[in-house]
């Protein structure tokens, strides 16, 4: 089938799909690809032989005060919008992230003008393009808040949990890096253990780096952020030629 582009520029409002009373209701035959240009912003879409439903303002609308008055579900989407990667995540992990059940977390995204806009593939989830997009646009969504939430836990966990256990080990640097600075980020940065874990030495001269250009956040509240530099540099220091000693005598 020959593939159909549609473009649109969008001047004051993110506007996805031409919309009947509302509804912003488009039924696709075929393949569909959309590009939609706001300012300097594009987003790229394609569907095949699908109904795409609720993605008109007045269904927007009604996205935004579903999320505005739901603390759970703002908080789960701000979560699954800042994993790595985006692609698709276990409920169990969102769950482990903000210490509520995976069955409420389950629930929660199955709401009305919400569940159509979630993949759901066994135990996984993921954002639609769409939703994702527009919580993006216009800062609907604090993305470093949650990057720091993610990150936070990350460094402090306490679960066992083998699939919480490995996102933790493996993207917490991927996650300070995109916070914002606070007291409390800078207090588990030089506290936790897990940046001195064998498996994180790569990362830590980019963690340094941030916490380098991290402004003072608070007078007098900035002496966490002098020791983890310190711990982290030194740390970093003390492995890397320890690590190129024993690859040196494997290789």
């Amino acid at each position: 089938m020959d593939t159909t582009m549609l473009n649109f520029n969008v001047l004051n409002q993110l506007q996805l799909l031409p919309h009947a009373a509302g509804t912003g209701a488009l039924t696709v035959y075929g393949n569909l690809t959309i590009n939609i240009v706001s300012g300097s912003q594009q987003i790229h879409t394609e569907y095949h032989n699908h109904t795409i439903t609720g993605l008109g303002p007045a269904s927007m609308s009604a996205n935004l005060d579903a999320i505005r008055q739901n603390d759970c579900l703002r908080d789960v989407l701000g979560i699954l919008l800042v994993l790595n990667p985006a692609e698709s995540a276990a409920i169990s992990l969102v769950a482990e992230i903000l210490g509520r059940g995976a069955e409420e977390v389950d629930a929660v995204l199955q709401v009305d003008n919400i569940a159509e806009h979630v993949r759901r593939e066994r135990t996984k989830i993921a954002l639609c393009d769409d939703i994702r997009s527009w919580l993006m646009d216009g800062g609907r969504a604090d993305i470093q808040e949650y990057h720091g939430i993610v990150a936070s836990w990350a460094l402090s966990r306490t679960s066992s949990h083998p699939l919480a256990v490995l996102y933790a080990a493996e993207q917490w640097h991927y996650h300070v890096t995109r916070s914002r600075p606070s007291p409390q980020l800078y207090h588990v940065l030089a506290t936790s253990m897990t940046p001195l874990r064998a498996h994180s030495y790569k990362c830590l001269p980019l963690v340094v780096q941030w916490l380098r250009n991290a402004p003072l956040v608070t007078e007098g509240l900035n002496s966490d952020r002098d020791a983890a530099i310190q711990r982290l540099e030194g740390q970093s220091k003390y492995i890397q030629p320890r690590l190129k000693k024993l690859y040196s005598l494997l290789g």
